[in-house]
């Protein structure tokens, strides 16, 4: 393990492991007060209330079981994590650094620059019939367009569902009917060490599994990886080329993304979050956005 340096440590959010372990124990012994001030570094449309923060019941002797966070606040974590560090002066900062297995195939994009990208493609989106509480799946590699589509769907108040992009036309198709999911954003291709693997292919027969079990999936939108060119180019600017989109605030207590974590079963359990994934779920994507921090995406020997 290699510790920080002393100038390293200087820059850090905490001045201690002493203050580490002071917030923590506020967080088990006070969580209101504790996560009140985690949300007042966010911007809210409907602001936290404190009495609503975290209320719960888990004993059934008490009655009825449930959990409620920050019940009542509305945002955006697309406007947290783009727009607000935009408009504080941080558009040409970057925003994310990409490297695929080859380190010669690299990529970077500032804050103004993704934010543009996001806007574009939230219309694309919307011109697909994508609304607020609508689910769009991702079936792509570790690419910048992944986080773009994430953020855009953020932006829209969409519900996400990322796909590991190493599942079959099958599971693909499981999670799609599951969802009830008809827009499905993936790649042409992506390389696994020497191999390549036709993702569009493999989206391919699954709509046409989709098809044969009442599921019509309206739109797919392809991201050229391979060619390095968005095959939505066209779409985009159909779009009125525009590189504005309002912002769509939504009930942080609402569905943010379906998350289908289990690979062994035919059959997983979807498992919706709400929009405490801003604080949680989410981290390697949004957290180091919202808070001004570049993040680095690296494909560590799996997707290129």
């Amino acid at each position: 393990m290699e510790l920080a340096t002393e100038e390293q440590g200087s820059r850090t959010h905490l001045d201690s492991l002493d203050e580490f372990w002071r917030l923590h124990r506020k967080s088990l012994e006070d969580p209101n007060a504790f996560w009140g001030e985690a949300a007042a570094l966010f911007y809210w449309k409907t602001p936290v209330r404190e009495k609503s923060i975290l209320n719960y019941n888990i004993d059934v002797r008490k009655g009825k079981i449930f959990i409620e966070w920050l019940k009542g606040a509305s945002t955006n974590i697309c406007y947290n994590a783009l727009d607000r560090n935009v408009q504080n002066g941080h558009g040409e900062q970057i925003a994310y650094y990409w490297e695929g297995n080859d380190p010669q195939d690299n990529n970077k994009i500032n804050y103004r620059e993704l934010l543009q990208r996001v806007c574009r493609f939230a219309n694309v989106l919307k011109s697909k019939g994508v609304k607020k509480g609508d689910m769009v799946a991702m079936y792509m590699p570790m690419i910048l367009e992944l986080i773009l589509a994430m953020l855009a769907c953020a932006r829209i108040g969409a519900i996400h569902s990322v796909v590991f992009g190493g599942y079959s036309s099958e599971s693909l198709a499981d999670r799609l009917l599951d969802g009830n999911i008809k827009v499905l954003v993936t790649a042409d291709g992506v390389f696994r060490g020497r191999k390549l693997i036709h993702l569009k292919n493999i989206v391919d027969r699954t709509v046409e599994i989709c098809k044969e079990k009442n599921l019509y999936v309206t739109a797919v939108i392809v991201v050229q990886h391979q060619m390095n060119l968005l095959s939505t180019k066209k779409v985009l600017r159909r779009a009125n080329g525009s590189q504005k989109n309002t912002v769509d605030g939504y009930d942080i207590d609402k569905t943010g993304n379906l998350d289908k974590a289990s690979a062994l079963t035919s059959l997983p359990p979807g498992q919706c979050s709400n929009g405490g994934y801003i604080f949680g779920e989410q981290v390697s994507t949004f957290a180091a956005l919202t808070i001004g921090v570049s993040s680095q995406q690296k494909t560590e020997d799996c997707d290129n």
